[in-house]
């Protein structure tokens, strides 16, 4: 899996944000392939196939 955001736990897939409060893009609109050192594993549930 690429530690990437539209993988991580904290994206919001739909307009494309960050959530997580330790990131330094935190409510910012970031790139899919965009890359932080604070990724979280999303739930493979929601991962897109």
């Amino acid at each position: 899996m690429t530690k990437c955001c539209a993988t991580c736990a904290w994206y919001e897939d739909y307009q494309g944000v960050c959530f997580n409060g330790d990131s330094p893009y935190c409510a910012d609109f970031t790139e899919p392939d965009q890359r932080c050192r604070e990724w979280e594993r999303k739930e493979e549930d929601y991962v897109k196939k």
